[in-house]
């Protein structure tokens, strides 16, 4: 809104509650004492003040310039474009349904030459598609054609006149196949595909969830509002809903990095299968091992203690076979060495023996250079990445499953799965009651080893 005008400018606007010529416009002003000042640049003569002017004519003058503010502002209807496909997009679906519809343009072409104009050969194929009554051609039913040229079996038998012009057209557009199969190719159902870093936000929620401490959506968002609302205004906050909504659509292993690290985090990532059965692996060159406290209490043979048993499993990689296996009274190399001799014993020596680094697997007894057993048997000691688990995956597996089948055989079992209350209240005397439940222990594992072998 100008602050001055002149008398010409006042002219030129033709207000209902000014004179029409200049001169009367100035001695309106003049008559009415309306604040002046003497115009800059060429020309000189005077300006008036839109302050010191009539109610009337400010308030004609405000209405006049409202309306060629919302006069500009009215936008020109933009004609609907058909989103192009790229051709990765297209499945085997889409495909047959160009094919189809390309049939479907060379029949109405067929009826064109007989019946004269495009109109008639148009009305015609429409008609007999609803009738089912196209005709059969060197084996082809068309009436079949028509239906797969559809992208929707949805609306009854048969092909409507525009829809089957449509297909003409782009049909005519198209030069070479591959312009074909962009032009007849269905437009995408359903709504577009949106890429979660569109929005805008996104990137500022996750900054605040991605925290180790495990923040809630609910907790993250009132921290995330705050912050968002001093960037952006309050106004251009989104809402919960839209957050939760935002957020699934994040995959996985995305939406919980910077809250899991470690093993945790790598359990959610992609599964990387090795394979093991490559020409260069063969049986007996890479063993596994690794070892599980059994989750039940036997009473130790040597005294009154109660024990926890350790199960060690040697596992040969390539094939998936148990070569060896120990029990004994708790971790330790000699269990570990136990189970190696069986394996040495009854099948040869390995090349390669991977494991963890606890202090059972990894000693100075087993990995001495000078004095250690597995050096001095020519196999090279590997162990893996601390928290990375998955790297002994295929023993991993094996020992969550059978040490519980083993522990949940007996009644002192003190699992997760079996009930808090019995566990509790059982009498220290039954889990003590007798020494020789440890070996009953070993002849169940050998056993079960025996029918996981057989299996």
């Amino acid at each position: 809104m100008k602050k001055w005008y002149s008398a010409q400018e006042l002219t030129d606007l033709q207000l209902d509650s000014l004179p029409k010529s200049k001169s009367n416009v100035i001695n309106f002003l003049k008559k009415n004492d309306v604040a002046n000042q003497k115009r800059q640049g060429k020309g000189g003569g005077l300006e008036y003040a839109f302050d010191g002017l009539p109610k009337k004519v400010q308030a004609e003058i405000k209405a006049r310039q409202t309306a060629e503010l919302m006069k500009a502002s009215k936008s020109k209807a933009v004609a609907v474009v058909k989103r192009e496909r790229e051709f990765g997009e297209l499945d085997d679906k889409d495909r047959e349904r160009v094919d189809n519809r390309l049939l479907m343009c060379l029949l109405v072409e067929q009826y064109i030459e007989e019946l004269g104009t495009q109109d008639k050969a148009l009305d015609w194929v429409s008609k007999m598609s609803k009738q089912n009554a196209l005709p059969i051609q060197n084996g082809l039913d068309y009436n079949e054609v028509c239906q797969n040229a559809k992208a929707s079996r949805v609306g009854g038998v048969g092909v409507g006149k525009r829809q089957l012009h449509g297909w003409l057209l782009e049909h005519k557009k198209a030069s070479t196949p591959t312009q074909r199969l962009h032009h007849l190719a269905p437009a995408k159902q359903g709504r577009p595909v949106m890429s979660v870093l569109s929005i805008g936000w996104i990137l500022d929620f996750l900054a605040v969830y991605r925290n180790p401490n495990g923040l809630s959506v609910s907790v993250a968002y009132r921290i995330f509002a705050v912050q968002y609302a001093q960037k952006v205004g309050h106004e251009n906050v989104p809402s919960l809903a839209q957050v939760r909504n935002a957020l699934s659509k994040v995959p996985l292993a995305e939406r919980e990095r910077g809250r899991l690290t470690g093993s945790e985090y790598k359990k959610i990532l992609p599964y990387v299968k090795r394979d093991w059965n490559a020409d260069w692996f063969m049986n007996n060159d890479v063993w596994v091992g690794d070892g599980h406290s059994l989750k039940l209490k036997v009473k130790h043979p040597d005294g009154k203690t109660v024990i926890t048993p350790e199960l060690t499993v040697i596992m040969d990689a390539p094939s998936r076979f148990i070569v060896g296996w120990s029990l004994s009274f708790s971790e330790s190399g000699f269990a570990v060495l136990d189970a190696l001799r069986m394996g040495w014993q009854e099948y040869g020596f390995n090349k390669i023996y991977f494991s963890d680094n606890g202090s059972g697997q990894f000693n100075e007894m087993l990995d001495n250079e000078v004095t250690g057993i597995l050096p001095r048997m020519g196999v090279t000691h590997k162990t893996g990445i601390p928290g990375n688990p998955q790297g002994r995956g295929i023993i991993e597996r094996f020992m969550k499953d059978v040490p519980k089948m083993i522990a949940q055989s007996f009644a002192s079992y003190t699992g997760k799965s079996g009930d808090k209350s019995t566990q509790h209240l059982r009498p220290r005397q039954d889990r003590q009651a007798n020494w020789l439940l440890f070996f009953i222990v070993l002849h169940v594992i050998h056993l079960i080893i025996a029918l996981i072998r057989f299996i």
